[in-house]
């Protein structure tokens, strides 16, 4: 993982390099009997109706939009490629003359050409390499740097934390059993702030950002309900060809520059002391919150979430303590095992976060736990689930 915003930036630098989008009207794609599609289109690639492998992702778009039920439309790709050929050429010959799709394509480490999504001339890009540049000043200035950065072919998603900025955590005056079987009282926590950045370049979601926190000592993340959000949505492009060559390096700023003020505002405003010390009192107010039974209540919450209440309980074990921050811990530190995917652990994440905002609601978590399938009685502070 990148250390820095420099690191990552350069990262991200070249990646974006290998990248190249245009728009195509739909007519002119064409799938060879192999599977591989060709994008006649003059100036593309190393030569025109150069193949491409066709990513996951792309593949999935490609089905939606033509109308091909998409477990077919995989069988056929593994099974019967020349079947599938027929379906997807058939069907895209038939669209209108003036249908065009916005192509998102990259050259892999083996420099095959490959497409990575296949979209609405109307889709905004914001890519991830314009998101952290337009940052990185920020990060300099307050500190900044990458505390758990996964970028995957459709989605990245970057936290960030300063150590400038800390708190203390007091301890809850519970003790918890040791390896020798003595007590040992659960002492002071140092946290950290956190903003999380979500994007994804090819469709699978916008721009979004939220505001957390981490326990400093072993990574426990927390993230809070979204700050930002940006869809991918924006004035149909109008034209054919590489994109470059449609919009010009100014009209691309002019249209982004307000975008990239927003995010870096919220950068700057969350590594303050003062939000910081607002955001602490959610989680002091959640160590003193008593939870007289965490087992059940941790079983409920899994439940509620579609989690493994057994790896939650597992989790709680190693660090139990009775109170709402203790099983948020136990959802931060089970959000860890290295058998879940990143996608799985942010939203784990965002779990805890909403765990602790709802414990700081005037019902607690009675109302956010209530469900309608029968469940054992838990009471919290007075009030039955």
């Amino acid at each position: 993982m990148a250390k820095t915003g420099q690191e990552l930036l350069a990262q991200l630098l070249a990646q974006s390099e290998k990248k190249r989008d245009l728009i195509a009207p739909t007519t002119a794609l064409h799938m060879d009997d192999d599977g591989k599609l060709r994008i006649p289109v003059p100036g593309f690639g190393e030569s025109a109706g150069t193949p491409h492998d066709t990513q996951p992702v792309a593949a999935g778009q490609l089905a939606q939009y033509l109308g091909i039920p998409k477990r077919y439309y995989d069988r056929c790709a593994e099974e019967a490629p020349e079947l599938l050929a027929e379906q997807v050429n058939g069907w895209s010959y038939r669209k209108p003359a003036t249908d065009r799709r916005l192509l998102r394509t990259w050259k892999g480490e083996s420099g095959r050409p490959k497409l990575r999504a296949v979209l609405s001339p109307r889709y905004r890009i914001m890519d991830n390499y314009d998101l952290i540049r337009e940052t990185a000043p920020t990060f300099e200035a307050k500190d900044v740097v990458p505390f758990r950065a996964f970028i995957r072919e459709d989605r990245l998603d970057l936290s960030l934390t300063s150590q400038r900025i800390t708190a203390e955590l007091a301890g809850s005056g519970f003790g918890r059993d040791t390896d020798r079987h003595d007590i040992q009282t659960i002492g002071p926590e140092k946290m950290i702030p956190v903003l999380n950045m979500g994007n994804s370049e090819v469709g699978r979601g916008g721009l979004s950002i939220s505001i957390g926190v981490a326990v400093s000592a072993c990574r426990n993340l927390y993230l809070g309900v979204e700050t930002f959000s940006k869809i991918h949505l924006g004035r149909e492009t109008q034209g054919e060809g590489l994109l470059d060559e449609l919009l010009s390096d100014e009209a691309r700023e002019a249209a982004d520059r307000a975008l990239w003020l927003q995010v870096r505002d919220l950068v700057e405003g969350t590594f303050t002391e003062e939000r910081f010390t607002a955001l602490m009192a959610k989680y002091a107010a959640a160590r003193e919150h008593q939870v007289p039974d965490p087992v059940a209540t941790i079983r409920l919450l899994a439940g509620r979430e579609d989690l493994d209440g057994d790896r939650l309980l597992a989790a709680y074990m190693k660090q139990p303590e009775p109170t709402a921050f203790g099983i948020t811990q136990a959802l931060t530190l089970a959000a860890q095992d290295d058998q879940i995917n990143d996608g799985e652990q942010a939203r784990m994440a965002k779990i805890a976060g909403q765990a602790i905002e709802k414990n700081a609601t005037g019902d607690g978590w009675a109302s956010w736990l209530a469900t309608d399938q029968a469940t054992p009685e838990i009471t919290l502070d007075g009030a039955v689930i």
